[in-house]
């Protein structure tokens, strides 16, 4: 699989935002042609407090995913795993809960299959307390070469991700 949209397209797009050439969703946008069928979003997630938020989203309508943050953040078997990582290290969802098991839950058969999701790979940009801000790609296939083009391509942007969410 050829990625899309290369490296230094991405890694414009953040330093457009950060200075206000750009929009953080015109790097989403960006971001979710990355490959064939992905989406994407800048989501927060508060481990103490059991509660999600979304920000931005490209890729798929606001309907899609109104109730992730009321109900299906909830029961998601990823939930746990979405926080900042210091060491700045890309979070492949199988690595924590095989597709066997996730296509066992609520959560993948209620919110993720009728949007043609079945994997993710995620990055925390910035950490308060327990709370972690995140970008996620979402995709529809969770082959392991897949996942790992994807994520290898999401850790050469991700030190500049950080920068951005540093300052």
């Amino acid at each position: 699989m050829q990625t899309h949209i290369s490296d230094s397209e991405l890694i414009e797009l953040i330093y457009a935002s950060l200075l206000g050439e750009s929009t953080w969703q015109t790097f989403l946008d960006r971001l979710t042609g990355i490959a064939p069928g992905c989406w994407s979003v800048l989501h927060a997630n508060d481990l103490e407090n059991g509660e999600a938020s979304v920000g931005l989203v490209s890729g798929r309508s606001g309907a899609d995913i109104a109730d992730y943050p009321g109900y299906y953040h909830h029961i998601s078997p990823w939930a746990q795993n979405c926080v900042y990582d210091a060491a700045r290290q890309i979070n492949v969802v199988e690595k924590n809960l095989p597709v066997s098991a996730l296509e066992r839950t609520e959560f993948y058969a209620d919110f993720l299959r009728p949007i043609e999701t079945r994997s993710a790979i995620g990055i925390g940009v910035d950490r308060e307390g327990e709370r972690s801000l995140i970008v996620s790609l979402m995709t529809p296939d969770a082959s392991e070469e897949y996942l790992l083009q994807l994520a290898r391509q999401l850790t050469r942007i991700a030190p500049h991700l950080m920068r951005a969410g540093e300052f």
